[in-house]
């Protein structure tokens, strides 16, 4: 056989193949590369004609095929042409081999449990790329086994925690555990953003709107900005809410009419004779304006200052010692103007009002005595007159109330 050929045959040839399935002891498999016949069997062009690639390895490789033999793949691969798996048989012997090898894998696929007692069949099956059946759960324990070993071998040093990451950031801040991994999560930051420039950089500055998806102008008075920078279409926007307001409005039920009213929400009764209509149309309940009325004033009166006691009466005379009468209501009278008044109702002169027929601001005294009069007087604007002297004591009350109230709390 001439180099030339042998070259020719060992350039479609793998040597590198796969170990044969139940006998590893012949070692890796001469596989044929190119693609083999209907059969599984290769083909190469020898002495003129067509031949199978292994008949044709045993001629080049070992010499003539004895008249009357076949050839017999010892590792039951076809596409195989090494010279040590091949052998020169008797076509009855080929058959007889070929028949116990067929029943030697149909008994092995009436296999329902592997050795250990697990079963071929659902998520413990994996079917292996030579077409063998392999359990799961024994390959499991096998793997377990080999970590075992080899971690007795050769155990692992504990590497010290990282404080910081390739780039200088602080695991402690940033690192967080993502799929069994630790991940800097300032760096996934940074990575982001400049992914992000990179590709505005390559997008370019984008073109000014005129409108927005609808149509709508993307004018000043149209574009909404929020807080955060993003900007929408005020005409979108309000097509939305009104559809969801009408959407959510024919989903809701009718309303019942309500009945007749019998009682305000305090209670009173909803008559015409404790109702009045305001202004604006509304009706509304008199005896609860009463009561607010009531509880405003009460509530004015509470805030106001107590009003200093009177010292004299309003004709001048001093309200204290044998002049002061006290009533029963607790009101107090002058005994000079009362004997006064009863003098001239005994002598039956008129007892004039002394203010009717005067005009408004006639008295010459306050309440408590001082004049009005200089400096001591204010006049408002709608007439009235004011002490000066009275409003001062009524502030420096108040202050002192004032300051008592802060020192207690």
């Amino acid at each position: 056989m001439n180099e030339r050929t042998l070259a020719r045959f060992l350039s479609k040839v793998n040597e590198n193949g796969p170990l044969p399935p139940g006998k590893p002891e012949l070692g890796p498999c001469w596989m044929w590369k190119p693609t083999p016949s209907t059969g599984g069997y290769g083909q190469f062009y020898l002495d003129g004609k067509m031949r199978l690639a292994h008949r044709a390895s045993y001629e080049i490789f070992v010499g003539p095929i004895p008249d009357g033999l076949t050839i017999d793949h010892l590792c039951t691969v076809r596409a195989c042409v090494r010279p040590q798996h091949l052998e020169a048989i008797s076509l009855a012997e080929n058959l007889r081999r070929a028949k116990a090898w067929e029943n030697g894998a149909a008994a092995q696929r009436a296999k329902t449990h592997c050795a250990q007692g697990h079963p071929f069949a659902g998520d413990n099956l994996r079917i292996a790329g030579d077409g063998r059946r392999v359990c799961r759960a024994c390959a499991r324990e096998q793997m377990a086994r080999r970590r075992e070993r080899l971690r007795a071998e050769s155990p692992i040093v504990a590497k010290p925690p990282r404080e910081w990451c390739a780039n200088g950031h602080s695991w402690a801040e940033f690192g967080v555990v993502r799929n069994g991994r630790q991940v800097c999560r300032q760096c996934e930051r940074d990575k982001c953003r400049r992914s992000r420039e990179k590709r505005k950089a390559e997008q370019g500055p984008k073109p000014e709107r005129e409108t927005c998806a609808h149509g709508h102008p993307w004018s000043e008075e149209n574009v909404y900005v929020s807080p955060s920078g993003g900007k929408a279409c005020r005409s979108c926007h309000n097509a939305k809410t009104l559809a969801a307001y009408y959407e959510q409005k024919a989903a809701r039920p009718a309303k019942l009419p309500k009945p007749p009213r019998e009682t305000c929400k305090n209670g009173h009764p909803w008559t015409p004779e404790n109702l009045y209509v305001t202004p604006s149309g509304l009706e509304k309940c008199r005896e609860c304006s009463r009561e607010r009325n009531r509880r405003h004033e009460a509530k004015r009166k509470a805030a106001r200052p107590p009003k200093p006691p009177r010292t004299h009466c309003k004709h001048g005379h001093e309200l204290a010692g044998d002049n002061l009468y006290t009533g029963p209501d607790g009101r107090k009278f002058c005994r000079t103007c009362t004997a006064e008044y009863q003098r001239r109702r005994r002598d039956g002169e008129a007892v004039p009002n002394p203010n009717k027929g005067k005009p408004r601001g006639s008295k010459t005294h306050c309440p408590q005595g001082h004049p009005y009069e200089g400096d001591n007087l204010i006049v408002r604007a709608d007439g009235g007159r004011k002490c000066r002297e009275c409003q001062r004591e009524r502030q420096r009350d108040y202050e002192r109330r004032k300051r008592a109230g802060g020192k207690a709390a």
